[in-house]
């Protein structure tokens, strides 16, 4: 087993440049590789995106949620809802290691997303209270637990 590392501190709660805190919403181990999602946020660049972490080194960016949902999202659903519907909740890691999966709050998707970076919509619940996480069960199936309606009780 590998020794434990220390998360930095420095950059799993980055303070941005509109003086609001993000960071991990939830982390993946596959083999000795962590892959850190962090959440809704002001910084385009680090928030709602998968990120793998490197050993004395920068967070190198696997995915970005945020990117995607802008391609798939119709300009006038934007419109109507008054922003993007995107807030990764849970990150969980396949079985086999191939492949991540991350459940967004908002829009009711839950994502696989390649260790390369593609992203696909693995399922959609709609109409359904916000997807805050992801468990493997021992049939092999996807769990998802959510909120409850509001108002939460």
């Amino acid at each position: 087993m590998a020794a434990p590392r220390q998360a930095d501190p420095g950059w799993t709660a980055p303070r941005n440049r509109c003086a609001s805190w993000f960071g991990a919403t939830d982390v993946a181990v596959v083999g000795d590789t962590v892959y850190v999602l962090t959440g809704e946020g002001y910084d385009d660049q680090l928030s709602r995106a998968v990120f793998r972490a490197v050993p004395g080194g920068a967070p190198q960016q696997v995915a970005s949620i945020l990117k995607f949902a802008q391609r798939i999202v119709p300009l006038d659903s934007l419109i109507l809802s008054g922003g993007l519907p995107s807030n990764p909740y849970a990150l969980i890691a396949a079985p086999d290691g191939q492949t991540l999966y991350v459940s967004d709050g908002a829009s009711g998707h839950i994502f696989s997303i390649t260790l390369d970076g593609r992203i696909r919509i693995f399922a959609t619940l709609p109409n359904m209270p916000p997807i805050t996480g992801l468990a493997w069960g021992p049939d092999g199936r996807l769990y998802v637990a959510m909120f409850s309606s509001l108002p939460h009780t």
